[in-house]
C-alpha cells in the first residue's frame, strides 16, 4: 500500500519537497559537526526518496559508497536520474522494516521516512546492529498542529524519540526545527499532501477554511552503536 502511494507520487514529490530538502540539509549539518570525510566510507539511506538527503551528502562525503534504499521502485528511478553522475552508488527496492541487512555501513540516514514505521524502535535497534551511527530526521506530535489529522498517521513525541534513541543506542547530538508552509485554502492543502505520497493526510477532518499554515516540528537525531568506535 505505501508502495503504491509513493509510487504514484514519485513524479510530483519533488515539486513540493521544500521541507524535506530542508531538513535533509539540517540533518547533513548535524553530521558534518560529529564526522569528517575520513570517518564514512559507506552510507545507507533508508527511506531515500528522490534522493534528497544523499545528494546533500556527496557535497561532503564525496568518496564514500552509497547505498539508497526505498520502498518505491519509481522514487529508486527518481533517485537515479537525479544523481547519475555519481558512480559510487548502489540502489535497492525494500521495505526497510522487513529487510535483513547483511552489510556494514559507517552511517546510516534516514530523512522524513521513519514516521511512516510500524515501529521506530524495532528498526532502530535492527539497523544499529549494521550501522556505526545512525541519523535520521522524523516529524514530532507538534507538527500539523493546526489541523484535525486523528485519522491520519500519528507522530511521537520527543521525549518518546530520545527515550527509544537512548535505549537503542549512545545519543551523539539532539535537535529541533520548525518548518512552515502556507496555503490559500484546504484544497491546496489537499493536493500537497497527495503530490507528496502522504494520502492519509489528504482526508483531514473539518478542514481550515481560507488561508492555513502548516507547522513542521522536526526532531533531529544522530545515535551511535553502542561500544562502537569511529573506526571499528
Amino acid at each position: 500500500m505505501k508502495a503504491n502511494l509513493f509510487n504514484e507520487a514519485a513524479e510530483t514529490y519533488d515539486s513540493v519537497s521544500d521541507v524535506q530538502v530542508l531538513s535533509a540539509a539540517r540533518l547533513v549539518e548535524m553530521i558534518r559537526g560529529c564526522l569528517s570525510s575520513s570517518d564514512v566510507e559507506s552510507i545507507v539511506d533508508i527511506g531515500c526518496g528522490t534522493g534528497n538527503a544523499s545528494l546533500e551528502l556527496m557535497k561532503y562525503y564525496s568518496t564514500a559508497e552509497y547505498f539508497l534504499c526505498d520502498i518505491s521502485p519509481r522514487m529508486i528511478e527518481k533517485a537515479r536520474e537525479k544523481i547519475a553522475r555519481h558512480c559510487n552508488v548502489r540502489y535497492f527496492v525494500a521495505d526497510a522494516e522487513r529487510r535483513d541487512f547483511a552489510e556494514r555501513y559507517s552511517l546510516g540516514i534516514s530523512n522524513l521516512a521513519m514516521q511512516w514505521f510500524e515501529s521506530i524502535d524495532a528498526f532502530l535497534e535492527k539497523i544499529l546492529k549494521n550501522c556505526r551511527y545512525f541519523a535520521f530526521s522524523i516529524p514530532t506530535d507538534e507538527s500539523f498542529s493546526s489541523l484535525d489529522l486523528s485519522s491520519a498517521l500519528i507522530y511521537p513525541p520527543v521525549e518518546k524519540i530520545k527515550r527509544v534513541c537512548e535505549k537503542c543506542g549512545e545519543p551523539i547530538e539532539f535537535s529541533t526545527k520548525k518548518f512552515e508552509l502556507q496555503f490559500e485554502n484546504s484544497f491546496a492543502l489537499a493536493r500537497y499532501f497527495r503530490k507528496l505520497g502522504a494520502a492519509a493526510h489528504s482526508s483531514i477532518k473539518s478542514p481550515p477554511r481560507g488561508k492555513t499554515t502548516l507547522d513542521y516540528e522536526i526532531f533531529f537525531a544522530i545515535v551511535r552503536r553502542r561500544g562502537a568506535n569511529k573506526h571499528d
